[in-house]
């Protein structure tokens, strides 16, 4: 049974999407509460926007339903990796959710997720996204969401993360033992802005018995804007995304896998390449997940078909979000 539970929000720049988080997260203790305990962490990495003085409106006005809150406002930007471990140094519940100040929790009780998932330690939900206001499903996301989970089910975690796969990032709860493990954190701190890569690669190396469960659930929504890490902070990206690459090809040369060596080397190559018909042509990495999904087809299709989403359901609930961000900022102005 959960007893405290953290909410953890990584915010830069984010004051056009900030108060939909608060006001989802206000909704899921609002609604599915009960007798647990409630803290807050809002790290905020030198926006220069409103979003440190919305959050503190909100807070104004809503900080009765935490039993703590921390407020983490960075005078430079330091970047992702070490806002995770900002919050990571203050974190002290058992459970908590590490999630980006744009997304938005959906109108599923996140609490009785991670109850219904107690013994593993890193579980995640299906990917659907926010795009302009708008609830959506990418059939290609889902459908390889599912594929990834069979293809790699009954082998170790770091093979996953090595190869072509998905896991959805912004769905994924992590042990917070896992986030209050100094080797972990040291390791995640020589990345700059992309953090769920090293800290699951971390992970995995550190625990080679870990699983990842990938439910059926969405408990986030996530939000592709033009301020995603990847379009604002490309050059910072690219080398953190090349600097993994490297740990991995050095670690599996070190361990004699020449094969995954290869492979990682050849993706660390055309990852730095514009074209996306080389990409596309080139990299053995995605024929051999092809083949392994053409492989296993059937049975990924057939969990594929299990899955029920009605979008209206919830395109009328973040209807419902954003109407009371909106009636909040009008309140405030």
């Amino acid at each position: 049974m959960i007893r405290d539970f953290t909410f953890c929000v990584l915010a830069y720049n984010h004051s056009d999407h900030i108060i939909e988080h608060l006001e989802s997260i206000k909704y899921q203790i609002n609604n599915y509460g009960g007798n647990i305990d409630y803290n807050l962490i809002v790290n905020d990495d030198a926006s220069s926007d409103d979003t440190v003085s919305l959050v503190e409106d909100w807070l104004t006005h809503n900080d009765n339903i935490f039993n703590k809150v921390d407020k983490i406002f960075n005078k430079t930007n330091l970047g992702t990796c070490q806002s995770v471990v900002n919050i990571a140094n203050i974190l002290g519940t058992q459970y908590c959710k590490i999630t980006a100040a744009d997304d938005v929790y959906t109108q599923n009780n996140i609490f009785e997720f991670v109850s219904n998932n107690p013994s593993f330690s890193l579980v995640t939900g299906v990917p659907v996204r926010l795009v302009d206001g708008k609830v959506k499903i990418s059939f290609f996301e889902i459908f390889n969401y599912f594929a990834s989970d069979y293809i790699y089910k009954k082998k170790p975690l770091l093979n996953r993360l090595a190869n072509v796969s998905i896991v959805n990032a912004p769905n994924l709860f992590y042990s917070t033992e896992y986030l209050k493990n100094p080797d972990l954190m040291n390791f995640l701190n020589k990345y700059d802005v992309v953090e769920d890569w090293p800290l699951q690669v971390s992970i995995a190396k550190t625990d080679t018995q870990v699983k990842l469960v990938a439910t059926k659930t969405p408990v986030v929504l996530y939000r592709r804007t033009s301020g995603s890490t990847y379009l604002v902070a490309s050059k910072r990206f690219v080398k953190d995304q090349v600097q993994l690459f490297d740990y991995l090809i050095d670690l599996y040369g070190k361990r004699g896998d020449r094969l995954q060596a290869f492979l990682l080397r050849n993706r660390r190559y055309l990852f730095l390449k514009k074209s996306r018909l080389l990409k596309s042509l080139f990299n053995v990495s995605r024929f051999i997940y092809l083949l392994k999904l053409f492989y296993y087809l059937p049975f990924i299709a057939w969990d594929y078909k299990k899955f029920k989403i009605n979008i209206n359901d919830y395109q009328e609930y973040y209807d419902e979000i954003q109407s009371n961000a909106k009636r909040f900022e009008n309140k405030i102005l």
